[in-house]
């Protein structure tokens, strides 16, 4: 399952992919770090384990422990886009696309590509 991790901020293009490889678990006071990454999380938040790809140098699959959040609501239906990580299939078309996009073009850069930009002056 891929999964949606956004930030505080709405822009499309804060928010990042990832690939699941766990089911929800809590963990019991253990940090969260994992790959030298880290996201600070309430120790008693529920975590999914995410795998995704990042570059420093050389390619990296890294895998970290992405916190669910806390829930809008308790008592009161929510959006499942309201919460901090989500299944990409209940994310807009707009979102997919962007995510889609980003990715491809970051894994095309594997390799070597001649870029070149053209300087228009207005």
């Amino acid at each position: 399952m891929i999964l949606v991790l956004h930030s505080d901020n709405e822009r499309t293009g804060q928010q990042q992919a990832f690939v699941a490889r766990s089911w929800l678990a809590t963990p019991k006071g253990r940090s969260t770090q994992s790959s030298g990454l880290s996201r600070p999380t309430d120790p008693n938040a529920s975590l999914i384990e995410g795998s995704s790809w990042t570059f420093n140098g050389t390619f990296q699959n890294i895998v970290e422990q992405l916190p669910i959040g806390h829930l809008p609501s308790t008592t009161e239906a929510f959006n499942i886009t309201d919460l901090t990580l989500y299944p990409l299939e209940y994310a807009g078309v707009e979102l997919k696309h962007a995510l889609r996009a980003r990715g491809e073009m970051f894994w095309r850069c594997r390799w070597k590509n001649y870029v070149y930009y053209v300087l228009v002056h207005f």
